[in-house]
């Protein structure tokens, strides 16, 4: 069954009540098109009996096979059991909310759930099935699983989902009666209702992937006591889960970034897995453009450091690590590669302690991708040159020897998802240092405590957002005209490419950032050795040109000499040579401490810029030339 999908523009406030309340009553054309899941078709097809979500009675077999001859399967699974062990000492979970959010205690359960369960299945104690019964009884009691902010519910939904799938022929049956209930009240129903709060029904981005993904676990869980409201939300589902494939199209770059590739991609793939062990068909799903080459994008955008471009909102973190590797094995068994070995065994030393886990809520489901991996496939290598295309463009180039230049570069929108004021910027590593940075992510909790909700999520051009240096340009690595912040609704797209591996070139057009301050904006970046590259602007002046601003952010020792900047850290260092213009001033500006108190602060954060004036380009055009060399 394969499923196409239409692209909405996001909606005004009627708008979106218009579409919910089209979807609710079915009066609208489908965003998908093909043959509707409706009850009939899914008692034809479901799996009769649980457990039918992912972790099968089959896949338990394999799992028990694979315990007595695979080191690093046994290796997580211990790890997965001294977790259900750690458990069994945690004091019950609270309905404690942080801010507006729930989400903390919802990834919590699901922790704590799926460790409890599949350890039970594998051990068949006791202990573990009557804390996972406590567990359920906990969160089934709570007021709400927090419907406002609908990924806190949905992951909650996913957990009770799973588990009494997962262990429910031997639960008492007071007990799952009760975790049913509380999935169709806490989860299944709010979701349905045409409110505010169920926005995200028509949203392009992560929160499509997870609240339409754990809604789809739990309606599986529950579909012969609900068949009705199941086959609704599974309907829905199956219909509305395309618009949260748009963010990896056309080429795999997930355009809100690293960090929510795995958010999204962890409820991708475990959602594809229910619909395969319960229903036959992951419909599609993964031949969507892009959406199987985000595996590679998920290699690429991390430098030899092991560090990844944190834009939109990422950290650094979680390249080569056990979700890493979780996600790359599901990719992997159904596209015929391997994650590197050397990465998994770097995974498996780096598992922490039971007490010091905070993002293991997936551990067993990357344990079961692990299972299916086949020996002879060929191991997942990194390009010399990766190029992504589409409204959010991205561009790789990975040197030939680790300790070579590796640059990230990208286009794309502040009016995106997550999105900043960094289009034309990039982060570039030599010897395994990195010396042009993006700030990353910051708290949202404290911000929305000091600016409002409204103001960080605020798109308006002169929106509170944009006065945060890791939103504006201010704080990245781009061009900036008049001293004045980007277009938000400016989309910088691919100009042109040579992808030659030796000496590949991608240029972005910048153009649409800068409004009538400038006619034109062209960033190439070229790569002329391992050690050398060359970022050049071509760039028309219009009238309103009053001043430009090269900028390059660093946490780097910075030393200037006429027309060069030279930057050290650790010992390690690479030069800046303006080659163009022949008029410009050189100087840093130093962002430690921050502009506003609100700011991120980051040690020895500074700012190199190229200032220049019109007069510096002769007709009202020309090229700014900037030579990038790693120093021996």
């Amino acid at each position: 069954m394969h499923k196409t999908v239409k692209q909405y523009s996001w909606p005004s406030p009627i708008s979106l009540f218009l579409i919910l309340s089209l979807c609710a009553t079915g009066l609208h054309g489908q965003v998908v098109t093909d043959e509707s899941i409706s009850k009939e078709w899914l008692r034809e097809h479901l799996q009769p009996q649980a457990p039918r979500l992912i972790f099968t009675t089959e896949t338990e077999q394999l799992l028990n096979d694979k315990l007595k001859n695979d080191a690093n399967v046994k290796q997580l699974y211990q790890h997965i059991k001294a977790y259900a062990d750690y458990s069994l000492q945690l004091p019950p979970l609270t309905y404690v909310k942080k801010g507006r959010r729930l989400l903390s205690v919802s990834r919590e359960a699901l922790q704590r759930m799926l460790a409890l369960a599949m350890t039970y299945r594998m051990e068949q104690q006791s202990e573990y099935l009557h804390r996972l019964e406590a567990e359920l009884l906990t969160v089934a009691h709570f007021p709400d699983w927090n419907p406002s902010h609908f990924l806190d519910a949905a992951e909650m939904a996913t957990a009770v989902g799973l588990a009494i799938d997962w262990c429910g022929k031997d639960m008492a049956p007071d007990i799952l009666k009760a975790a049913k209930n509380a999935l169709l009240e806490k989860a299944i129903i709010p979701s349905i209702g045409i409110t505010w709060d169920n926005w995200w029904w028509v949203s392009q981005h992560n929160w499509n992937l997870v609240c339409h993904g754990g809604l789809a676990i739990s309606a599986l869980a529950i579909f012969e006591e609900e068949p009705d409201l199941a086959s609704f939300v599974l309907n829905r589902t199956v219909e509305r889960f395309p618009l949260g494939l748009l963010p990896y199209q056309p080429d795999g770059a997930y355009n809100e970034g690293p960090g929510y590739w795995f958010y999204a991609t962890n409820y991708l793939t475990l959602t594809i897995s229910a619909f395969e062990s319960a229903l036959g068909t992951g419909f599609d799903f993964l031949e969507v453009p892009g959406v199987a080459r985000s595996a590679a994008f998920s290699e690429m955008t991390a430098g030899p450091s092991g560090d990844y471009y944190n834009y939109f909102d990422a950290s650094t973190n979680g390249y080569h690590s056990l979700r890493h590797i979780g996600l790359l094995s599901w990719f992997g068994q159904r596209k015929g590669f391997r994650p590197p070995q050397q990465a998994i065994k770097q995974a498996m030393e780096n598992i922490p302690s039971p007490e010091q886990q905070s993002k293991g809520r997936f551990s067993t489901l990357y344990l079961l991708n692990l299972l299916r991996l086949s020996e002879d496939a060929p191991e997942l290598k990194r390009e010399p040159v990766w190029l992504a295309k589409g409204d959010a463009p991205l561009a790789v180039f990975a040197p030939k020897q680790p300790n070579g230049l590796y640059l990230a570069a990208k286009g794309g929108s502040a009016d995106d998802n997550h999105g900043n004021m960094d289009a034309g910027s990039f982060v570039l590593e030599w010897q395994k240092t990195r010396f042009a940075i993006d700030l990353g992510n910051q708290d949202y909790y404290e911000l929305e405590r000091t600016i409002g909700v409204g103001a960080l999520w605020n798109k308006a051009q002169d929106a509170p957002r944009w006065d945060l240096l890791t939103k504006n340009n201010f704080g990245h690595s781009t061009l900036t005209i008049n001293g004045a912040k980007h277009l938000v609704k400016g989309r910088a797209l691919i100009h042109h490419s040579d992808l030659n591996p030796e000496h590949p070139e991608v240029a972005f057009d910048l153009s649409p950032l800068y409004g009538n301050q400038l006619k034109r904006a062209i960033r190439a970046f070229k790569k002329i050795s391992d050690s050398a590259l060359l970022i050049q602007d071509e760039v028309v002046l219009s009238e309103n040109t009053q001043s430009l601003t090269w900028q390059w952010v660093t946490d780097a020792e910075v030393q200037l000499e006429d027309q060069t900047a030279t930057l050290t850290i650790d010992g390690k260092q690479i030069q800046l040579e303006v080659i163009a213009p022949a008029d410009f001033e050189l100087a840093v500006a130093s962002l430690d401490p921050p502009p506003s108190k609100l700011d991120k602060v980051v040690p020895n954060l500074k700012r190199i810029e190229v200032r220049m004036q019109p007069e510096a380009f002769k007709k009202k055009k020309g090229l700014i030339k900037i030579r990038v060399a790693g120093l021996p």
